[in-house]
């Protein structure tokens, strides 16, 4: 693939949140799995695992799950003087999963943070210094085998959608997925053939969000020349 046309992928992606009713084959998952395993991560440690969920009745559970823990959220937040705040975004949390044929839960494990113990073993306080628990290494390697994913689910067509709405049942998923410490549910992602095709939703310009710190060349004709 030419360097252009990967930026064309990546420009192209977009999230999917409604699914075609036909199942995703166990290949085609593996392929986007063996993407997402080709990720960086600190030392190479690898710090993610995956929960790849096809079958309809454990999926259903999910949902159920969800909807759950979103209804008792939403009673407390309606006691509250803000009843009607995210009354139209409370579907984004669970929609994607409804009709998705397959979600897959993505975990992480935090490691010793080595730094710490060595500063604590010369005698010193591991709070005055910023040490690896600081650095979300773990979370940004997971994160990026999720982006490699993604990626990889595009380029075979596939619809997908990076979800932190069943991060609110997170303890009732874990206990579904037997995900126990020391791993840590990051979030899921619903996974399908699209319903309709995806449209790419616009993105900041790079002048408001990037920042140069190069090396000043002086211009042709510029101070130097022309001094004195």
């Amino acid at each position: 693939m030419k360097p252009k046309e990967l930026l064309e992928l990546i420009r192209s992606r977009a999230t999917v949140r409604a699914f075609e009713d036909r199942p995703v084959s166990r290949d085609l998952l593996v392929r986007l799995l063996e993407a997402a395993i080709r990720a960086p991560s600190p030392t190479n440690r690898q710090p993610w695992k995956f929960s790849m969920v096809t079958a309809r009745d454990v999926r259903t559970q999910l949902v159920e799950a969800t909807h759950s823990a979103i209804a008792d959220i939403r009673e407390t937040i309606a006691k509250g003087p803000h009843p009607d705040h995210l009354a139209d975004y409370w579907g984004y949390f669970v929609r994607p999963m409804q009709s998705a044929t397959a979600f897959v839960v993505v975990s992480y494990r935090q490691f010793p943070d080595t730094l710490a113990h060595l500063v604590r073993d010369a005698g010193a306080d591991p709070a005055a210094f910023v040490t690896c628990d600081h650095w979300n290494g773990e979370i940004s390697a997971a994160s990026a085998a999720i982006m490699q994913l993604l990626l990889q689910a595009h380029a075979e067509g596939l619809g997908a959608c990076w979800m932190s709405g069943p991060l609110l049942a997170r303890a009732r998923i874990c206990e579904l997925l037997r995900i126990r410490p020391p791993w840590r549910m990051l979030g899921g992602i619903a996974l399908g053939w699209p319903a309709q095709a995806p449209v790419p939703t616009p993105r900041k310009p790079q002048e408001k969000v990037v920042e140069w710190f190069e090396d000043v060349v002086p211009a042709p004709g510029g101070d130097e020349e022309s001094a004195g």
